[in-house]
């Protein structure tokens, strides 16, 4: 089965903003999301399955030796990862937000 590699990115500057990535995977697949910049909010990390209904995305900090600690929100820069299984998209959305700019890429490929 061939790897395909998807990557969005996009900027944050609001509360309610959001950078969107839909998912077009050949099968189970893997997802990495980036956030960088300088920023005073904070940052949910969501999946759909049917395209419309939200949810929690449950992600693994690049920094932890086990999955002990997953996160689904952060406040600062960080590099997250998590599997996506018969997911349509994935997001991160501001909810809420003071100031500066978050710098969003997410990338998935199928394994």
């Amino acid at each position: 089965m061939p790897n395909f590699k998807n990557v969005t990115s996009g900027s944050i500057i609001a509360n309610g903003g959001a950078v969107t990535h839909p998912l077009r995977l050949v099968g189970p697949g893997k997802i990495a999301i980036q956030v960088t910049g300088t920023f005073t909010g904070t940052l949910d990390f969501e999946a759909t399955v049917d395209g419309s209904t939200w949810v929690d995305l449950a992600c693994k900090k690049s920094d932890e030796t086990t999955a002990t600690t997953l996160i689904d929100q952060t406040t600062a820069a960080v590099l997250v990862f998590s599997d996506a299984y018969a997911l349509d998209s994935v997001r991160v959305v501001a909810t809420a937000w003071t100031s500066g700019t978050a710098n969003v890429t997410i990338a998935s490929v199928s394994v």
